[in-house]
């Protein structure tokens, strides 16, 4: 009998799969739970080169490690991360069976691309970025590159978009986080749940246990 397939798990922007997932015990339980944990990396972080689009983006990276993984997987990601998982699950809805979005929400999809490559470009040395510089610098990334790979990132889907994720998604959204709500975001979903940290920022969104127990009861659903 086939057992159940891969949990890919997707880094902010900064982060690493170390920082995001090992560190915070996300890897231990999954494999508590007898399922078997991969790390996604996002272009421009760790060894991961920069992206060469049309054809190499990062939603066709996360469908070629599916792919090789047996073409179905669950996928867990965290801010950025989670964006490029739903992206992912738009053009191949096929390769998800489950789909965790962490520290994401209407703000994230409500700007175009060009409007967020702007805003970049003007908040370099924003408290926002700051943090995205500390992350990378602690987790071994080269913040420039960090950079460079979010200025050719997949243009973001629009919420109509959403509609071809037919997958079960569960979205993790702490209430002081400024990318909240997640009202627009769970509408758009044709199957979709909240679930809502108190007192909880962007940043711990995947420090909290309440997450991972959450995250851990969909996945097994």
């Amino acid at each position: 009998m086939k057992g159940p397939p891969p949990v890919v798990f997707v880094h902010g922007l900064g982060s690493t799969y170390e920082a995001n997932w090992v560190k915070s015990g996300w890897v231990d339980l999954v494999m508590a739970e007898g399922r078997a944990p991969v790390g996604h990396t996002m272009a421009g972080h760790g060894s991961a080169t920069l992206l060469d689009p049309p054809a190499d983006t990062g939603a066709s990276r996360l469908h070629r490690q599916i792919e090789a993984l047996g073409g179905e997987a669950d996928v867990v990601g965290f801010s950025a991360g989670a964006v490029l998982s739903l992206t992912a699950a738009v053009q191949c809805p096929d390769l998800f069976r489950r789909l965790v979005l962490m520290g994401t929400g209407d703000m994230s999809y409500l700007a175009s691309l060009e409007q967020k490559r702007k805003s970049l470009r003007a908040s370099l040395d924003s408290p926002l970025l700051a943090g995205v510089r500390i992350a990378a610098e602690r987790a071994g990334n080269d913040f420039d590159l960090v950079m460079q790979g979010a200025f050719t990132t997949d243009p973001t889907p629009s919420f109509e978009d959403m509609a071809a994720v037919t997958c079960p998604v569960l979205v993790v959204l702490g209430e002081n986080d400024f990318v909240s709500p997640a009202t627009r975001l769970l509408d758009a979903l044709p199957d979709g749940r909240l679930v809502t940290l108190r007192r909880t920022d962007h940043f711990s969104t995947t420090q909290k246990i309440e997450a991972q127990d959450a995250v851990l009861s969909f996945l097994q659903l």
